[in-house]
């Protein structure tokens, strides 16, 4: 399912960089693409955003990570590997 029309890439990069979200061309693209993958609504994918311009982590948001190749479930209580982590494994 393609991204909701009634809520654009544009748009969510607008609200990131609103909010002083530094990388906010990337992770709206995440984001578009993490709505387009498990098939989220416009009101899902609106809800996502605003959890980020409230500042929870971008991994929380999405609800997982990447580390050492593996996808990692994140929340509220765990915390969120590093790239730096990686060159100790």
């Amino acid at each position: 399912m393609p991204l909701p029309t009634d809520i654009s890439p544009r748009d969510i990069v607008a609200e990131l960089h609103k909010h002083g979200i530094a990388n906010a061309v990337n992770e709206a693209r995440w984001l578009c693409e993490h709505a387009e993958k498990h098939n989220l609504s416009a009101a899902e994918t609106s809800q996502l955003v605003a959890r980020r311009c409230q500042g929870e982590p971008f991994q929380y948001v999405l609800g997982n990570t990447e580390f050492f190749g593996l996808e990692l479930a994140v929340g509220p209580g765990v915390l969120i590997p590093r790239p730096e982590t990686e060159e100790l494994v």
